[in-house]
This record gives C-alpha cells, sequence and structure tokens, in this order.
C-alpha cells in the first residue's frame, strides 16, 4: 500500500468525508436503489430529500436526525439519519406503516451513506439489498438489485484498501466504473443469469440505466475517447492482474499522437488505469544525451513494488531496452469503435443515439480527430453520427480526376495486378493470416505522369484503406529544419499510420520520391552524416522493433536504381513495378473512364492514334480540355474536341514543316521495316514539345547486340535525315537527337563492347569525352557512320515511292502500325510529290 493511501484508509474507515457540491435534482431512494445516479455529493442529496419530507409525527430522534442535514455537511450526519431510522422502525409501539417508513428512510440513508464512502453502511446496504434481491421475483429487477449491491461491496473494498476516493466517488462516471467492474463479477459467479433474464451486455442493461446516460458529461470527447479506449485495452486476462499485483510492467503503443497527449495531460483519461499503478508517457524517442537519464527512470521504477504501464507511440524506439525486456505485456491501444463514439456522442449531447445511427457506426475506425471534428456540444445525435461517418467513408469512385479504382486504372497492368493481390492478402491477414503473409510494401518507378500517385489512391479507393501521401521534403519543412524535426516529423507520420491500421484495417502510406534516400555507399560529400541518419532512420521506420504491422508503404520515383538496395530488400520495400506508357487500347479505356457518360458511341480510337507517348496525366488533362472548350462554346462535348485537343500542336505547325516531318518518320519507318519484317513498329507523326514524331519497334531489346544489329539500328536512325534529302533535297535540324543517339550507339559499339577493328580495351565514359580524348576512336567512328549513312540514302533512294506514300498516309492518319506500313511499302507505283 502506498503512503498516500495509508494516510487516506483510517480517515475513509471512519467516513471522513465532506463533498461540497450541491444538488439540483432529488432522486427518490427507488431510483437510487436501481442505480439512478446522483446528481451532487451523497450529503447534499440527502439533505434536499429530507427538506420534501412531512417530518408530523415522525419519531423525535428521527426528526431531529433529520433535521440536523446540511447541504455541505459531514457524513455522519447521513449515518445519524440511518441509526436513527433504524432505532424506530423496531419500535414496537409505531404504528406498522411508520415502521415500514422508518425501514425505508433507513435503506435510503444507509445507502447514499456508502456512496459517500462509509465502510459500515456500505455494508450494512450490502445487507439490505440481499435481502431485496432474494424478496424479488421480477428477473429484471433482480439483477438491478444485485448490480446495486455489488457496487456498495466495491466501495467496501476500496475503503479496507485505502483507495477509495471520497471527493469523487459520488460522480456518475465512476459509480458506471465500480458497476462495470461488479457486473463482471456477477456474471463471473453466475448470479445474474436466468432462463428468463439472459445475460445482457452492460452499455445495454437497465442496471446502468441514468448511469450511462451521463457516464462522461462535461468532457471533452476526445478525453472520453481515449478513457473509453484506455479501459478496453487494459480489461484483457492477464493485464488486469499484472496491473493490480506488485511489480508488473505493462507497455502500450498508442500511435494517434493526439490520442496520447491527451492520455499524458489529462487525468479524466486516465481513469481505467487502477489505483497505484506508475503510469509513464514518452512521447518521442530519447535525444542522445537523454536516453542514460531515461534509462535510470525505467530502473527506478522497476525497483519499488508498483506496477508499471508505460505508453509511446512505439516502444521499440521510444523505451529504454530495459523497459522492454522486464515488460509482462506488449499492446496496442484499441482503435475508436463505434460504441465509443456513440458513448461520446452521448456523453456530449446528453442524447443516446439512435438504433439506426449505431447501425451505421458499426465496423467503422476512427481517429481522435474524427471525434474532435464531428462530436460538439449544440448538435444533436444524428448530426455528428452524420459528420463522422463521412469523414472516415470513402467517397465513391467518380473516373473523374484522382477518383478511380483498380478496375478504371488503365496503363499499368503489373501494378493493378499487385494492388488485388495487396487485396487478397489483407482479407487473409484479417481472417487470421500472419502480416508476413502480406505483400506490404513496392516500388513505383517511372516517368512523371505515368501513374504512381494515382495508382496509390486507386488502391486505396479500391481496398478501403486510408491513404497518407508524405515525402522527406514534406518531413524536412516541419518545424526549424533541422535533423531533429525531420526524424520526429518521420516518426509521426510512420505512428499516424500505424494508429489509422490498427483493429486489422490496415493503412496505405505513400512516400514520394523515395530515390532521395539514394544508395549510402555512393555518399561521399560533407552532409554524409546528416544524409546517413536520415536514410537509417527510414530504414528503422520501415521494419523497426515492433514492425509496422498493417501499414503498407509505396515509394515513387523516377529512378529506382538510385534508392538504396537495403530498403528495395524484401520486407521493406521488396517489389519494384515499372510504370509505362499506355499502348493504343490502354489509352482507349483511359479515354472512356475519363469520359463517364459522355460520347458514349462514339470510336476513340483516332484520338487514341494522336495521343502516342500520352501518359495518364496528359490523356486526364486532355479530356478535361476538351470538355472546356465545349463549355465555352455553349454546347455538348463532341469527338471533334477532342480530335482538336489532341492534334493541338499540329495547328500552328506551317505545312510544310509537317510535311517534312512525315518524311522524316516515313524514313525511320522503312528502314526499320526493312531491317527485320517480322517486327511490329508503330510511326507517328504528332507534334508536341519539340517533337514531331517517333517511330516505336515494339516489343523489348534482349540488351545483347551483335555488330549487324547495332549497324541496323544506326541505319534506322540515320533513315530520316536521308529521307529528307532524298525527297526535299535538304536536310534539318530535326535529325539532331538522331544523330547523337547514333554517335553514342558507336562509341560504345567500337570503345566499349569491343564491337570494332580496334583492340579490345573498353573503357566507359560518355561520347564528348571519349571522342575528344581519343582521335582514333573518333576517326573509326566518323568512318562508321560515313558508311552506314551512304548505304541508307542508297536504300532510301530505292524506295522513294514508299517514303512518300508512308508520308501521306501520316498526314491523314497521323499514327500507323507494322501492318500498314508493310502494305504501303508493297504497293507499287510512285506516291505524289508535292
Amino acid at each position: 500500500m502506498t503512503d498516500d493511501a495509508q494516510r487516506r484508509a483510517p480517515a475513509a474507515r471512519a467516513g471522513e468525508h465532506t463533498p461540497a457540491d450541491l444538488l439540483t435534482t432529488v432522486p427518490t431512494y427507488s431510483e437510487l436503489a436501481l442505480g439512478y445516479p446522483t446528481l451532487g455529493p451523497p450529503s447534499a442529496d440527502m439533505a434536499a430529500w429530507a427538506r420534501t419530507l412531512d417530518l408530523a409525527g415522525v419519531p423525535d430522534g428521527v426528526r431531529c436526525a433529520i433535521e440536523a442535514l446540511t447541504d455541505d455537511g459531514h457524513v455522519l450526519q447521513i449515518v445519524a439519519v440511518a441509526q436513527a431510522c433504524e432505532l424506530a422502525s423496531v419500535d414496537r409501539a409505531l404504528p406498522v406503516e411508520s415502521r415500514e417508513t422508518m425501514t425505508e428512510w433507513r435503506d435510503r440513508a444507509r445507502l447514499v451513506a456508502a456512496i459517500a464512502g462509509h465502510r459500515q453502511c456500505a455494508l450494512a446496504a450490502m445487507h439490505t439489498l440481499d435481502v431485496d434481491a432474494g424478496a424479488t421475483e421480477d428477473p429484471v429487477q433482480r439483477r438491478q438489485v444485485l448490480c446495486t449491491r455489488a457496487e456498495a461491496s466495491h466501495i467496501v473494498r476500496q475503503v479496507e484498501l485505502g483507495t477509495y476516493d471520497a471527493a469523487n466517488a459520488w460522480r456518475p462516471e465512476n459509480r458506471l466504473l465500480s458497476r462495470q467492474m461488479a457486473w463482471v463479477d456477477l456474471v463471473d459467479e453466475a448470479t445474474i443469469v436466468t432462463a428468463t433474464a439472459p445475460r445482457a451486455e452492460p452499455e445495454f442493461d437497465v442496471c446502468f440505466d441514468g448511469l450511462d446516460d451521463n457516464v462522461v458529461s462535461g468532457l471533452p470527447p476526445v478525453t472520453h475517447a481515449a478513457a473509453l479506449q484506455l479501459q478496453r485495452t487494459l480489461d484483457v486476462p492477464g493485464v488486469s492482474e499484472a496491473l493490480v499485483g506488485g511489480g508488473g510492467v505493462v507497455l502500450l503503443d498508442v500511435p494517434d499522437a493526439l490520442t496520447l497527449a491527451v492520455l499524458k495531460d489529462t487525468a479524466d483519461a486516465k481513469r481505467g488505469v487502477p489505483f497505484g499503478v506508475e503510469m509513464l508517457v514518452e512521447d518521442a524517442p530519447a535525444k542522445h544525451h537523454e536516453a542514460a537519464k531515461r534509462e535510470r527512470q525505467y530502473v527506478a521504477c522497476l525497483r519499488r513494488e508498483q506496477p508499471v504501464l508505460a505508453l509511446s507511440p512505439d516502444a521499440g524506439t521510444c523505451l529504454p531496452a530495459v523497459a522492454l525486456r522486464a515488460a509482462d505485456h506488449r499492446l496496442t491501444l484499441s482503435p475508436i469503435c463505434g460504441a465509443d463514439v456513440a458513448a461520446v456522442i452521448r456523453g456530449t449531447t446528453g442524447q443516446a443515439v439512435s438504433d439506426a445511427d449505431r447501425a451505421r457506426l458499426e465496423g467503422l475506425a476512427f481517429s481522435a480527430a474524427d471525434v474532435a471534428a464531428a462530436v460538439r456540444p449544440g448538435r444533436d445525435p444524428a448530426r455528428c453520427v452524420e459528420h463522422i461517418v463521412r469523414l472516415v467513408t470513402p467517397t465513391p469512385a467518380s473516373g473523374r480526376g484522382r477518383d478511380l479504382t483498380l478496375d478504371q486504372l488503365h496503363g499499368a497492368r503489373e501494378a493493378v495486378e499487385w494492388g488485388r493481390g495487396l487485396i487478397a492478402d489483407l482479407a487473409a491477414w484479417r481472417s487470421g493470416e500472419h502480416w508476413a503473409t502480406v505483400r506490404n510494401g513496392a516500388i513505383l518507378g517511372g516517368l512523371p505522369g505515368t501513374g504512381k500517385t494515382l495508382f496509390a489512391q486507386a488502391l486505396a479507393n479500391s481496398s478501403g484503406l486510408p491513404l497518407i501521401i508524405s515525402s522527406l521534403m514534406e518531413w524536412q519543412g516541419t518545424g526549424e529544419a533541422h535533423l531533429g524535426t525531420t526524424l520526429r516529423a518521420m516518426r509521426e507520420t510512420f505512428a499516424r499510420a500505424k494508429a489509422l491500421a490498427s483493429g486489422q484495417r490496415g493503412c496505405l502510406l505513400l512516400v514520394d520520391e523515395v530515390d532521395v534516400f539514394v544508395d549510402r555507399r555512393t555518399v561521399q560529400h560533407r552532409h554524409a552524416d546528416y544524409v546517413l541518419q536520415v536514410i537509417n532512420s527510414f530504414l528503422e521506420q520501415l521494419d523497426g522493433a515492433a514492425g509496422r504491422e498493417g501499414v503498407i508503404v509505396i515509394g515513387t520515383t523516377n529512378d529506382p536504381d538510385r534508392i538504396d538496395p537495403a530498403i528495395r530488400r524484401p520486407g521493406r520495400l521488396g517489389k519494384t513495378i515499372q510504370m509505362g506508357l499506355p499502348d493504343v487500347e490502354e489509352r482507349v479505356a483511359m479515354l472512356r473512364v475519363r469520359l463517364g457518360d459522355d460520347l458514349r458511341d462514339a470510336d476513340l480510337l483516332p484520338v487514341a492514334y494522336r495521343t502516342e507517348r500520352h501518359t495518364g496525366a496528359m490523356i486526364e488533362a486532355l479530356v478535361e480540355d476538351a470538355r472546356r472548350r465545349a463549355r465555352h462554346a455553349g454546347r455538348p462535348l463532341a469527338l471533334d474536341d477532342l480530335l482538336d485537343v489532341a492534334g493541338a500542336g499540329d495547328a500552328d505547325t506551317p505545312e510544310a514543316t509537317l510535311y517534312r516531318l512525315a518524311v522524316h518518320e516515313s524514313g525511320h519507318a522503312l528502314q526499320a521495316h526493312l531491317s527485320d519484317p517480322d517486327r511490329d513498329l508503330i510511326v507517328t507523326l504528332q507534334s508536341r514539345e519539340g517533337v514531331g514524331g517517333w517511330v516505336e519497334l515494339v516489343g523489348g531489346d534482349s540488351g545483347v547486340w551483335t555488330r549487324a544489329e547495332a549497324e541496323a539500328r544506326i541505319r534506322i536512325g540515320l533513315a530520316g535525315r536521308a529521307a529528307e534529302e532524298i525527297i526535299l533535297d535538304s536536310a534539318s535540324s530535326g535529325a539532331r537527337q538522331d544523330l547523337l543517339t547514333v554517335t553514342r550507339i558507336a562509341v560504345r559499339m567500337l570503345g566499349e563492347w569491343g564491337l570494332g577493328e580496334r583492340s579490345l580495351i573498353a573503357v566507359e565514359r560518355d561520347p564528348v569525352t571519349a571522342l575528344a580524348t581519343d582521335p582514333r576512336l573518333q576517326a573509326e567512328t566518323s568512318a562508321l557512320l560515313d558508311r552506314l549513312y551512304a548505304e541508307t540514302r542508297d536504300t532510301v533512294r530505292r524506295h522513294a515511292g514508299a517514303v512518300r506514300r508512308i508520308a501521306e498516309a501520316l498526314l491523314v492518319e497521323r499514327r500507323l502500325d507494322g501492318a500498314r506500313v508493310a502494305r504501303l511499302v508493297a504497293e507499287a507505283g510512285p506516291a505524289r510529290r508535292r
């Protein structure tokens, strides 16, 4: 027993308590006996009741005791009333009716004194209620009487232990706690379960009517919710015993920062913690110079007999090793459930939540911020429920903007397949499978606009997972922007994800631009220590001592190869998915999704042909631009709007320039077809962002080229310039990128791959450096390109008619596939000259 408890115990046993608040509404004795709460301190309750009595004909001793009652009087005045009524109730000279009245008054005084913490009165009230329970035939009333009797028994135990808090015991919420504890005892003894009155849950049983109405009246909603969470979390087998017995150590992870702050700073939120427990709250890992001090603090706590309850966002990172090794139990705070929200609404508004609204709350998970935002004084329960359900319920996907599901996401087949597998894994995890079976991390690589972030949002929409989007830039922009605040912001983001994932709900965390966590072996600049600490902290969050059960982490990047290999290993972000550009069928599907009900019967293939190499973001912008165009014209959307917007780059291009572009791309297409007639290709005329068009060879390269394959690729690259010279009698600057590409291939072929006439020495250098520092390589490269260009010119000259036919078709169709090019090459007769 603690010193404080030892000091209070004698006074508690003597009944020396003097509550001071006044009663405003006087409940009857039957209401008190059936469990309705007192609305003020017991002495004021008794005095207010006494003023309503007609004392004419009442025995002198009883009248004097009642008249001595005062609102802020000593509890012994109530005991005196009980004793006077007891003497009068056995006076045989009194009429039977008077003796029965004195018995009722005696029982009322005993119960009120018991609530005030008078041990003898509590024992007497227990005996009276035992008799009443035995004489009651109605099973519901019997449960009510037994619950009141158990409450008095609980008071006796508290008084004997010296843990009775007389100043607050009369409050409705404390009476409710006593009754809930008594309920468990009664159920265990099977004293309230009968054939005609089956067991009911405490919050719905009539034994708790009245008490439940005002369980935490006046408490802030978040404080109320935190108290309910804490009480439910600790009410598990073994944990209660560890906290009541001596020396037990329980670690409790509280991922939600707001809830942890409430539990740290608000006494009312700790009502579920047994008396005498040493409660320690750490809201962040200890700084280096504080780590030893924190460890000594926990060692000192372990030397004492009292139990320890340690709260932190993550015990593995916030508590010293000695606390982890000494722990008897490690728990995670139970999430806020629908029943908690209903209780908070009832306590805040004073009105019960309807059955229909209770049903709406079932199965949902809530954060402390949701409760704070939705449950506010002055609102009725229905409005609170409507607001909080709206906050936590995902909006159905509409197909516009970022509002898509996996079924509506096209152009990312591998990512969608991975996402559907993840949803299946989550369902198995929620059914009891181990978290290790869930694919809990991936890296999405690809060009900007290919849908990396969009995929994460579609996955969240399809799975019902809450989505958090963050990045190192966001963490660095928090607070004072030094290392400490950056790492704290990172931890808080992961802690928020864990809070949302609790209760096997799961959470999706998207870390944008994850390539900032570079390979640590390449970090050699003067800020290396900073970079290494950031990367190490990120690794710790990915799979720290406590893990990240329920949290799926997806990283996005334009260059996966830059990322530290430790991040990409299995168990962290072990899957790398490349987000490529959509093909023509996928672009048709993407257009259809974003158009919704518009242009349902239109053939979108011509639009898809004009959107070659478009990313998902570009197609989305195209559709919205077309809608804007139609809206400004005051008419419905038409297919021509899409075609005009898709071809907007060509509108400002002179016809002669457009024809030159078509001839250039036709030269590439001709040479590609002649080099490998069996390989499909796509040739596009699309003037956009300084690019007039391109030829794409369908199917990836093996990555291993022979000299013949390398020379064939160089010929394809030179064929555009050759076509301009043969068909239009002059070349242009449009071949700039082609020349850079073929020069790079030639330099690597001769200087790195060993496919030239020089020695087998290979030096990996960029082309500019290689050509500038190696005259022999420069001469050999120049000779190779000159020879291949001459051969390419001869080929184009022999097939000039085919080049013109391909160019004419491109001007009309804007996109040709390999089969169409083959037919144009095989056609007889010259094309029209311009």
